[in-house]
């Protein structure tokens, strides 16, 4: 009776405390928003060589907390039935359970968002006299790109659409319009004008310039209250942090309290100053580019133009008056 118990023991031990039962990986382990074209997680089980135990079901959760996971089921697979998600989600799956081959549970994602991030728990439920279960668990990161990653990405993507020799006009507008999509928030159209808001932050008055301009526009150029009014609902219609500042055309670099459009050299002659603004009356001043204070009700204020130089968070607005980015709207 001993030596039963005794390796009843040893089989259970074998089972769940055995890292080749059960892995749970995925690729990559670290998504770079907007960038990262595909995620897979793979929770596999090995058959047991000796038929020792049977795979009844695969479980896999999440939870955005890494530091005390609170994990939620969102994907399983079950003897005699097909995978299923259990929650809303954009993912593909596979999966199946198995007597005699690996039995697995596949996740796949397109342009994963921050919603994949966090950590994963991979639970199998295992058969032998008794129900006995093995767990595996895993991390995913999440990455901002920096400026260097976006420009990657964008002269990747030009590279290989002119490499093409076939639909290249077609394909190109098609990838630029998913680049576009991973990099900027789009307004509606306005007076024949269309608004890009950069989803990330802190670029140099030069770089964004330079990013506008990589998708055939400029810094904004706000003339009009009407204009104005357009654009805040276009901000409203979004979450930004409240100390968010968005660098839009305007500098009196040229000359302190003259302002000029960057792009069109024009005056600006439309502004709607927060309290305290503009600060240009010392002849050092470096606060020499116009942007929208989110935590002022969009109001204009005067800012560093070098990244270097804030001390805030910054994002920038681009306006585009003729682009093949804008058919959809």
């Amino acid at each position: 009776m001993y030596l039963l118990i005794y390796l009843l023991c040893l089989i259970i031990s074998s089972i769940t405390g055995t890292d080749d039962i059960i892995k749970l990986e995925v690729t990559p382990s670290t998504i770079k928003l907007g960038l990262t074209s595909q995620m897979e997680i793979v929770c596999s089980v090995a058959p047991d060589p000796a038929g020792n135990y049977r795979v009844l079901n695969i479980i896999i959760s999440q939870s955005t907390d890494t530091l005390e996971p609170d994990y939620t089921d969102i994907a399983g697979v079950e003897q005699m039935l097909q995978p299923s998600l259990y929650v809303n989600n954009s993912a593909t799956i596979q999966g199946q359970t198995s007597v005699t081959d690996t039995s697995y549970l596949k996740l796949n994602w397109t342009y994963p968002t921050e919603n994949e991030a966090g950590s994963y728990q991979c639970m199998a439920t295992l058969l032998q006299d008794e129900d006995f279960t093995v767990v595996a668990k895993t991390t995913v990161d999440l990455e901002q790109p920096d400026f260097d990653d976006l420009f990657s990405e964008l002269d990747r993507i030009e590279s290989y659409f002119l490499a093409e020799t076939r639909n290249v006009t077609e394909l190109w507008e098609k990838k630029m319009e998913g680049a576009v999509t991973a990099v900027f928030n789009r307004s509606a159209v306005f007076d024949n004008k269309m608004y890009l808001l950069s989803k990330y932050s802190n670029m140099s008055r030069n770089q964004s310039e330079a990013m506008c301009k990589f998708v055939s526009g400029y810094l904004a150029e706000i003339e009009s209250d009407q204009e104005f009014g357009f654009v805040k609902e276009f901000f409203n219609s979004l979450y930004m942090a409240n100390e968010t500042k968005v660098i839009v055309g305007g500098t009196d670099q040229v000359k302190e309290g003259k302002w000029l459009f960057q792009h069109s050299g024009h005056n600006v002659n439309y502004f709607s100053w927060a309290p305290g603004h503009p600060t240009n009356s010392s002849r050092d001043n470096s606060n020499d580019c116009l942007a929208l204070d989110i935590s002022d009700g969009y109001n204009m204020v005067d800012v560093p133009c070098n990244m270097s130089e804030q001390n805030f968070r910054s994002r920038f607005l681009c306006e585009i008056t003729h682009s093949p980015y804008s058919s959809s709207q």
